[in-house]
């Protein structure tokens, strides 16, 4: 077995600002790592400096880079007031004499923004290459290192690409491995379901219908017309939604973008599931919200950001950083970039947020799931338990005294789990399971279904067993090892030492032989997701891996971003999005002192009433204007703060007013708010009681993130009050035979789990 690190980890590479994707550039004759003046300044004026805005100076891609530059007579075209200040005196682009790389001189139209001067500098060479600017006798440069805009960047060996889907989104078809397509840009207007339709003449007025959905932009109502523009980016197919005024219709792609109705912020979409198609994949989203496309919102996505299409979250992070870059250049740097999605978006925001900081200023994460890798051990264990409900002895427990075992509200959850992600452990099975059905074909680009696998390459153990495997830890050669007596990837799910039932036996509702009888005959999965009747024992330095890379939320630059989540309550229905999840992620995020995060905010809705399971599986709906507008407000406030207190102090100081727990009755009206709605009886608890999982059944932690339990002997777990039954001698040596090694002791970390490492890490 390979040590950890044996599987290319190269290390931090830097942390960026909270708010953009900025990182100071560098001179020979700086030590600190900022641009700086190259000639002596006996004038006092600041130094002159460079850096790039559209994306870190290590990670630019495409070849070409928004520059920044201000200092030295640049800024004395200037003052320090703030864009807002209305006698401000913009600098004047002359002031730049030359801008250069290696030595050559390249012409970038400059402008003023914001005291600065910005400009696009594009034919950058493959590599590493440096951008000087110079000005009234002073200089400055920054290193920068552009790579293919079709990546890695720091993804590593990207998967297999077995099926293009470029002609869903309206170019060309495309083949394998590249999928690549010229863009386009299309038209559409928004139906009463909320999905785009596309038009051929979006200046015939015929074209749109009467019932299209409309927006009110100056007190004007008018048709929403959308403009949409597709293009391959990290290999996914990247959608940027923007609304289209009557001078942005047949704007080419890119250029000639009309930004006067923009304001300045991009709403970025993250797909929910969980799964390993090989494709080039599919959005799970219906039209972005109208109010506020009204508002001035920008909106980007890529295919890859759909966790359904690849459920891993570095590449995840990589696609919307290559995005956003190309926004950014083609159309404006971002102020503000708010995160959107939810269940698999939810687990995508959280991530990106804490392993690449800068993507994202704020996210807004709905059905929340804190990530994939740590509630994957509570759906295996629904397809364990649900095995054993099927024997002889699991069958003669009653609904109630299942519920009671599986630790959800409703019986029906774990059912749910075993037919859309359990499927995930099995490498053959490279879908949703049973339930999305043909629902999700009225979803842009589903209409031909989701793609997959096709069949003569997908992993089968008997005719093909050197196929593609669609397992969870298949989507992540960076991080998992290869078993080498298998040749398949290290698994990490781990139920060595797990009490199924503990909290039902100490509850009452089983008792003590059917707690032994469930525990002796639980078993595990083998690597093909087979049913065995050895548990499952995790590599421990698999595991170690997992919370050292940030495959476990657990907090670091996570806690220095506004995070509003919202979790529809759903939990008596048997949907999967349990509510105690957002309870869980409250409790991995604490202060040292036990309080909230300043920065997460917790917001309870009933389901509605024309809401589909699809939708909660896809996490297709958007986080609500009012929680996007608020994280604006507060992700702009607090890039403004420059008091330099400690982020927790800023992020609680400029947090809005509004910004607090609260829960809403179904036509969102606010029934409870404030810091303690949660803690106490009312409305936000009554209305709305959290359940457990398998896991938390079991005894586990709420914050639920130990992937391979500690152990302690069985006489360790009944000296210390683990049982609330006392066991005959004949019951207690069974469990002793059950647990030869010991049960979970799970109150001290789990095996490897570590803290989390070094943030923006690079995956040969």
């Amino acid at each position: 077995m390979n040590s950890g690190q044996s599987r290319g980890v190269s290390g931090i590479v830097g942390v960026v600002a909270a708010l953009g994707l900025i990182a100071g550039a560098c001179t020979s004759n700086s030590e600190d790592g900022a641009a700086s003046d190259d000639t002596s300044d006996p004038s006092g004026t600041a130094e002159l400096t460079v850096e790039t805005i559209s994306t870190r100076p290590d990670m630019v891609t495409g070849g070409d880079v928004v520059i920044a530059v201000s200092g030295g007579d640049i800024s004395e075209g200037s003052n320090s007031e703030g864009s807002n200040s209305e006698d401000r005196v913009d600098p004047d682009p002359s002031l730049v004499d030359e801008v250069t790389v290696d030595g050559g001189a390249v012409e970038v139209e400059l402008s003023s923004d914001g005291g600065r001067l910005t400009g696009l500098v594009e034919g950058l060479p493959e590599g590493e290459s440096t951008i000087e600017v110079s000005s009234g006798g002073r200089s400055a440069s920054v290193e920068v290192t552009n790579h293919s805009d079709q990546g890695p960047v720091f993804s590593g060996e990207p998967l297999p690409m077995v099926t293009c889907t470029t002609d869903r989104y309206g170019m060309a078809p495309s083949e394998p491995p590249e999928c690549a397509a010229d863009p386009v840009v299309r038209y559409a207007y928004v139906n009463p379901d909320g999905l785009q339709v596309f038009v051929e003449d979006p200046l015939d007025p015929e074209s749109i219908p009467d019932d299209a959905l409309t927006v009110e932009i100056d007190g004007s109502v008018q048709p929403a017309l959308l403009r949409v523009e597709s293009r391959v980016l990290d290999r996914g197919v990247a959608t940027i939604t923007t609304l289209a005024g009557a001078s942005q219709v047949g704007a080419g792609v890119g250029g000639d973008w009309d930004s006067e109705h923009w304001n300045g912020r991009l709403v970025y979409r993250f797909g929910g599931g969980c799964g390993t198609t090989y494709s080039q994949g599919f959005n799970f989203f219906e039209a972005p919200s109208m109010d506020l496309l009204a508002d001035g919102y920008a909106f980007a996505t890529n295919t890859l950001n759909t966790f359904q299409v690849q459920c891993q979250d570095i590449v995840s992070a990589e696609a919307a950083m290559i995005t956003k870059e190309y926004f950014a250049e083609a159309y404006g740097v971002p102020e503000v970039t708010i995160g959107e999605g939810g269940s698999g978006g939810a687990i995508q925001q959280f991530l990106v947020a804490q392993n690449y900081p800068g993507i994202l200023d704020a996210i807004a994460p709905t059905s929340p799931f804190p990530d994939a890798m740590s509630i994957a051990p509570g759906v295996i264990d629904c397809a364990l338990l649900g095995n054993y409900y099927s024997s002889e002895a699991g069958s003669e427990l009653t609904a109630e005294q299942r519920r009671a075992v599986n630790g959800h509200l409703s019986g029906l959850t774990c059912t749910l789990w075993e037919q859309t992600f359990v499927p995930v452990a099995d490498p053959a099975r490279c879908g949703f399971g049973d339930a999305a059905g043909g629902v999700v074909r009225t979803l842009p680009g589903l209409s031909e279904g989701l793609p997959t696998v096709p069949s003569g390459e997908a992993y089968d153990p008997e005719t093909n067993p050197g196929g593609l495997r669609c397992t969870m830890q298949d989507s992540y050669p960076q991080v998992f090892d290869t078993d080498p007596e298998t040749g398949f990837a290290e698994r990490p799910v781990d139920n060595t030492g797990v009490q199924y039932g503990l909290g039902a036996l100490n509850g009452g509702a089983i008792d003590a032989e059917q707690f032994l009888t469930l525990n002796e005959s639980i078993g595990g999965l083998d690597l093909d997701a087979n049913p065995v009747p050895e548990r499952m024992d995790a590599d421990p330095a698999t595991i170690e891996r997992l919370y050292e890379t940030g495959r476990i939320t657990s907090g670091g630059p996570l806690l220095d971003i506004p995070i509003i989540v919202t979790n529809t309550y759903t939990d008596p229905d048997g949907d999967i999005h349990d509510r105690f999840r957002m309870f869980s992620l409250n409790e991995r995020l604490l202060t040292e002192d036990g309080e909230q995060a300043p920065g997460y905010v917790m917001w309870t809705k009933p389901a509605p009433e024309d809401g589909s399971i699809t939708q909660q599986l896809a996490g297709s709906g958007g986080s609500g204007v009012l929680a996007t507008r608020l994280l604006d407000e507060w992700a702009t406030a607090l890039a403004a703060d420059d008091s330099g207190d400690p982020v927790a102090e800023r992020l609680a100081a400029t947090r809005p007013e509004e910004a607090v727990n609260k829960c809403f009755d179904l036509d969102g009206t606010v029934v409870e708010s404030g810091p303690g709605v949660y803690e106490k009886p009312g409305p936000c608890t009554d209305e709305y009681p959290v359940g457990d999982d398998p896991r938390t059944a079991a005894g586990a932690p709420l914050t639920n993130d130990v992937i391979k339990c500690s152990l302690q002997s069985v006489d360790e777990a009944i000296a210390g009050g683990e049982y609330e039954v006392e066991f005959s001698a004949a019951q207690v040596e069974r469990l002793e035979a059950i647990f030869p090694e010991g049960v979970c002791d799970w109150s001290v970390p789990g095996v490897g789990q570590v803290p989390l490492g070094d943030s923006w890490l690079r995956f040969d």
